[in-house]
């Protein structure tokens, strides 16, 4: 019983969904159902009356009429058809498009650490692999819904049909046994029964072995998908023919299309069983039918024109009943599949949202810190960070090194609200900034991270992070970030696009230049405090020492966080703090750290020193 009611709430959400993304649908599949019911019935009611009128040799003006009627509710009834169809079919689409907009937006706002999970990108393909293979969850009740109709009217209406022949009475006995008899009634109603009874049991044991081999098929899904990808990413095409990888990924598809084959036999095999078992019940069925009705009209009970109505309506109701049954299970089986969106559309976190607007100060003076900030990621014992103090003053430049894994990149997933510390707090202007608004706390922050992204649109576009660019302020950042030079080559400016992925026009950027463009980004965002975490790590030597001769100019009177493993690079910076294993062991100047020979700052400065050496004015350099 608890799962009936979880069906029926799951199903009345899903069709509440259906409303909000398209209302029209659902009186779509009403009407077409219902028109898609009766219209069968129509032709047997005509023709029956046609026949019992040549039979009898009745040609008169009503047998015209049925003829007459016969032809113009035929042609009628296939010109509602097709205009019901195309309808419903533009407004599913629709409604799918829709729901799949849903689904993106969700993946765009939800919070960053479901982004990270995998568990959540499973669960999302779990929900587009049951949709797109077992017709299951939205797509159930966006396609099923008029075949319910359908079902329903269709057993309604030749059930009518059936209950009137019962009950009409034999004028003569020409058959040996007595077709009249309410225990042929009986017999056809338990045949009728078992027939539900084992095609149920048949299709809930289909139902579950094709929901084993849809589940086994998601890890060869997302596996797939991931490969697709790499085929048309012209970055990894390099590697793929470089490193003669192409009998790897041939070994790859051929073992997911032998699964993928295999999954598909298989689901073909669990229906065929079904689909014979059937067969052979619903035709012996309507062999005792069809021997009752002529039974019935060789003895006078009804008209022999009749003999096509109620053989119509019998085989109609053997059809429909069962799908209707099917149908009714099917929406109960979806309850998981629906329960699934429904989880993943209504995900949410503990994370505080915080109200308090953010002070709008002219002299940009904001400062951050970092107060005994413990962090473990989500479903994980294991500290990244542990009691880590930092204080970002107004307009300093500060810079985090230390080895890979350290806990730098997670510092600034912290400040940046992607994730919230496990312990402490992280403060901005002496308060804690899960009390501020959220968006409004963003626009402090012009953020550059090593692993950035740009987008297949406008160089503009890319750089103001909007479809509304200011070009002199998006001029400006790309000349600051250093890529004037190649800016001036471009013909149609920031209208260029990046990369040929939607425009043969567009232009590849290397390594550099993608980051000179990050880059710009940040600066164009004239955000108080920025955060860069290794922003050089593309940039050839002669463009990584223009950008930190610029660095000053570049970020301005602004305050700056600057991680790095180029230790050459920091020591631009007013403050270093050294990150060792979650923690921060030394801080101060370049000069004070690398006086202290036994601080990891000095083993990680010596450990790079064959990289060094010094320019005239006797300050150290890349090489």
């Amino acid at each position: 019983m608890s799962k009936l009611k979880e069906a029926i709430v799951m199903n009345r959400k899903g069709f509440a969904l259906m409303h909000q993304l398209e209302p029209r649908l659902f009186w779509s599949n009403v009407i077409q159902g219902t028109f898609e019911a009766v219209y069968p019935f129509i032709p047997f009611y005509f023709t029956a009356r046609i026949l019992t009128q040549l039979l009898e040799g009745s040609i008169n003006n009503q047998l015209w009429y049925y003829v007459i009627g016969a032809l113009v509710t035929s042609f009628l009834s296939a010109v509602i058809a097709n205009g019901l169809a195309h309808t419903r079919n533009a407004l599913y689409y629709r409604a799918t498009d829709k729901k799949e907009m849903l689904l993106n937006q969700k993946i765009i706002h939800m919070d960053y650490e479901f982004v990270e999970d995998t568990a959540v990108h499973e669960q999302l393909n779990s929900i587009r692999l049951t949709e797109m293979t077992g017709g299951m969850g939205m797509h159930r009740i966006f396609d099923a819904t008029k075949e319910l109709v359908k079902n329903l009217v269709s057993v309604i209406i030749s059930f009518i049909f059936i209950s009137s022949m019962i009950s009409t009475d034999s004028h003569v006995q020409l058959v040996l046994w007595d077709v009249d008899s309410n225990w042929i009634a009986v017999a056809f109603g338990v045949s009728l029964l078992f027939y539900l009874v084992v095609i149920l049991y048949m299709n809930q044991k289909t139902a579950k072995e094709i929901d084993r081999y849809l589940q086994g098929g998601i890890s060869v899904n997302n596996i797939f998908g991931y490969v697709n990808k790499l085929l048309f990413d012209f970055k990894s095409g390099k590697e793929i023919r470089l490193y003669k990888q192409h009998s790897y990924i041939d070994d790859i598809l051929n073992r997911l299309n032998s699964y993928t084959r295999e999954m598909l036999m298989g689901i073909v095999r669990a229906s065929s069983k079904t689909t014979i078992v059937s067969n052979v019940l619903s035709y012996a069925i309507l062999t005792f039918g069809y021997l009752w009705i002529i039974g019935k009209a060789l003895n006078g009970a009804i008209p022999s024109g009749a003999v096509i109505q109620y053989a119509g309506a019998l085989n109609l109701f053997i059809q429909e009943f069962p799908s209707l049954l099917e149908n009714v299970v099917d929406f109960i089986n979806n309850t998981e599949p629906l329960k699934k969106l429904f989880d993943f559309l209504e995900m949410k976190t503990d994370r505080h949202e915080g109200t308090l607007p953010v002070e709008k100060r002219l002299d940009n003076e904001y400062t951050l810190e970092a107060r005994n900030v413990s962090f473990a990621y989500p479903g994980s014992d294991e500290y990244v960070l542990k009691n880590v103090n930092l204080k970002l003053e107004v307009g300093e430049k500060l810079a985090i090194v230390g080895m890979n894994g350290s806990g730098k990149t997670t510092l600034i997933k912290l400040l940046c609200r992607l994730y919230d510390p496990t312990e402490g707090q992280i403060l901005l202007n002496g308060i804690d900034i899960r009390k501020y608004d959220y968006q409004e706390y963003l626009r402090l922050l012009a953020v550059v991270f090593q692993d950035f992204q740009l987008y297949a649109f406008h160089l503009g576009e890319n750089v103001a992070a909007s479809k509304v660019v200011n070009e002199e302020s998006a001029v400006g950042a790309l000349e600051k970030a250093g890529f004037s030079e190649r800016g001036r080559t471009l013909k149609d400016g920031l209208d260029t696009y990046l990369y040929k992925n939607y425009d043969e026009s567009g232009i590849e950027v290397s390594g550099g230049e993608a980051q000179k463009i990050a880059m710009a980004r940040a600066i164009y965002k004239k955000a108080p405090i920025v955060i860069l975490d290794e922003p050089t790590a593309a940039l050839d030597p002669l463009s990584e020492f223009e950008m930190y001769t610029n660095f000053s100019e570049v970020v301005g009177n602004r305050s700056a966080i600057y991680i790095s493993h180029r230790l050459s690079s920091v020591r631009f910076c007013d403050r270093i703090a050294v990150f060792e294993q979650g923690a921060i062991i030394q801080e101060g100047t370049h000069s004070e750290l690398v006086q202290k020979q036994d601080g990891k700052y000095f083993e990680l400065w010596h450990a790079q020193a064959q990289y060094y050496q010094k320019d005239k004015a006797q300050e150290v350099v890349l090489v």
